[in-house]
């Protein structure tokens, strides 16, 4: 594998959101003192269909020009809270379903769509199928606390060693990037909410340490800013702002052994929030990264060389299916 589809491979790690844990709210003298303005809600009787969406560009800038590589997935999936006899939420059945993905890595291209039973003749075509096909219909379960919170994504550690132990390392990274089981979490708690009664201004840190592929752990520190409402289908809607930098969270001495270094990060992104419903509507976060080869291991690396990558990560609620009578 040549160089720039090492770090294509490598980078793809980045996604959106927290991790799930709960952040620090920011103080504000006007909140008030009772209701929580963003809270999740389950419906049993409610399948919700979403959709997401990665986009990555990465440019390498060297004496020989321009090297761009890019990567595109949508993946369609649908979550069913289902409850036990007395009510009670247990867990999230998550069924994936339709997905098309393509990606150029060097002078290879390639794409798959699980709706068309036609591979394409390059070798690229090939892997992609072969890694991405079971992943179309595969399913999880999410179990539950009582306090709604994810305890355990079951069923997802087969299907990862099934669809990935017969691929390279880098295929492993890629996947274990998109379908682990944070980027899992991410899909089903977009972000954590604060508890409160918040208003438009108000705002509350977004903090956490990820690991974001060959970068290693790296510190996102950020702020979401509740900008005002508006309105869909006659239901207020809440507007969401995320802003802020991504840096390393490395140790100089673990700094040393590592191939690609994280010089500089920013990520920004808006969201929509329907209280009623108590899920997101639709989301997208751009991320911008300015990452540096580290010559002490990549030795016969361009001394010019500087890499640019920019990914998008969206989520979009297609429709509410009403289960049972």
């Amino acid at each position: 594998m040549n160089f720039s589809s090492r770090v294509l491979m490598g980078l793809i790690a980045l996604v959106a959101g927290c991790d799930g844990r709960r952040p620090t709210e920011q103080p504000t003298e006007d909140r008030a003192p009772e209701g929580n303005t963003l809270e999740y809600r389950w419906n049993p009787k409610q399948r919700l269909h979403y959709r997401f969406d990665v986009s990555q560009d990465l440019e390498i800038q060297d004496s020989e020009g321009p090297h761009r590589n890019y990567l595109r997935l949508t993946q369609d999936y649908t979550l069913q809270p289902e409850a036990s006899s007395d009510g009670t939420l247990e867990h999230i059945r998550m069924v994936f379903s339709h997905l098309q993905v393509s990606m150029k890595e060097g002078v290879s291209e390639g794409s798959y769509n699980s709706k068309d039973p036609e591979v394409g003749p390059s070798v690229l075509d090939r892997r992609l199928a072969e890694a991405f096909g079971p992943i179309a219909h595969a399913e999880v379960k999410l179990t539950l606390s009582e306090s709604q919170e994810i305890e355990a994504v079951l069923g997802l550690a087969p299907l990862l060693q099934r669809v990935t132990q017969a691929h390279t390392t880098s295929f492993r990274e890629l996947f274990h990037s998109i379908y682990a089981d944070d980027p899992i979490r991410q899909l089903v708690y977009l972000t954590p909410f604060p508890q409160g009664n918040f208003k438009s201004g108000n705002a509350w840190p977004v903090q956490e340490t990820r690991q974001l592929g060959i970068l290693g752990p790296t510190s996102l520190d950020g702020t979401a800013q509740l900008l005002g409402e508006e309105i869909r289908g006659g239901r207020p809607v809440h507007q969401i702002r995320f802003i802020g930098t991504a840096k390393t969270a490395l140790m100089k001495e673990a700094i040393r052994s590592r191939a690609f270094l994280l010089e500089n990060g920013q990520f920004d992104g808006r969201a929509s929030f329907d209280p009623q419903l108590g899920q997101y509507l639709d989301s997208i976060v751009t991320y911008h990264l300015d990452v540096s080869p580290n010559r002490r291991v990549l030795q016969n690396i361009p001394d010019d060389s500087e890499i640019t990558v920019t990914q998008k990560y969206s989520t979009r609620l297609l429709e509410i299916v009403p289960v049972g009578p």
